[in-house]
């Protein structure tokens, strides 16, 4: 099937494949945000349509997806596990299998660092089909916004070889308030921070009452990361833990002294009676 627009054209092969409880589906065709006043669908087969639906999104309004592979950790029996640099707020995943021709079932489970047990997200069947000149894969799986670090995908038979776990998430938008001029430098990394909540939609609508709608805070581009001290900051002094350690070994000793007093008084001699 080909979708036409105004300026360009694409084609994609779509699917809806039912065989043995098992279901097929590649239904969306994916272009890059672009004006045109027609749409034109092309079916190369005679197939019946039941419905067309369009997403619209404004332009310039969001930055557009990224994509990211999962890292490849090891296996768990007969699953998967992957884990992700950071927690990166994807909102959907894609199980690219490395065989041509091939279907699998997977169960989609997710856990934090340190964690034994896995939450189940959902279920996910992966296919890769080629031939006859046409390369058809699924599309994929939408799990809203979600942040983990580590992943495990479960077959429902063994895979000789790991699949490739890839994700898309929207980038996330930061507003700085800035001292002096550019370059600026950003540090982050700290194992208490958490992450706060503050009210930038209504800061934003305020200037743009003052300034227009069309107004949009000036932007700043991302220069070669670096790190400064690496692990080792996640492992440095902390000065809340210092004092908690110092508080326990006051009350320890505190306790410890009057064990020997109360020690002492028993030991010690009745005084003799006048």
């Amino acid at each position: 099937m080909r979708l036409i627009s105004a300026r360009r054209s694409r084609s994609r092969p779509l699917a809806q494949l039912r065989q043995n409880g098992q279901t097929l589906l590649r239904r969306t065709v994916e272009f890059n945000a672009q004006p045109a006043t027609y749409l034109r669908v092309h079916a190369s087969a005679a197939l019946p349509l039941r419905s067309v639906q369009v997403r619209l999104r404004e332009s310039g309004a969001t930055p557009a997806r990224m994509g990211l592979n999962a890292g490849f950790v090891g296996r768990d029996g007969r699953a998967f596990v992957y884990r992700l640099p950071a927690l990166i707020p994807v909102e959907s995943l894609t199980i690219a299998l490395a065989d041509d021709n091939a279907v699998a079932h997977f169960s989609v489970a997710v856990r934090e660092p340190g964690q034994t047990e896995w939450l189940r997200i959902g279920a996910y069947t992966a296919f890769r089909l080629r031939g006859a000149g046409m390369a058809l894969d699924a599309e994929p799986m939408d799990i809203g916004m979600l942040r983990a670090r580590e992943w495990r995908i479960d077959p429902d038979s063994d895979l000789a070889k790991a699949p490739q776990l890839h994700f898309d998430y929207q980038p996330e938008t930061w507003v700085l308030f800035t001292h002096g001029r550019a370059p600026y430098v950003i540090v982050a990394g700290s194992k208490r921070a958490q992450r706060g909540a503050f009210a930038l939609d209504a800061l934003v609508g305020q200037l743009r009452a003052r300034y227009g709608e069309q107004w949009r805070p000036p932007t700043i581009g991302q220069a070669q990361m670096r790190a400064s001290a690496g692990e080792a900051a996640l492992h440095g002094w902390d000065a809340a833990q210092s004092r908690t350690w110092l508080l326990w070994g006051v009350l320890v000793l505190g306790a410890g002294a009057v064990i020997a007093m109360v020690i002492g008084l028993l030991r010690a001699p009745p005084a003799p009676k006048q």
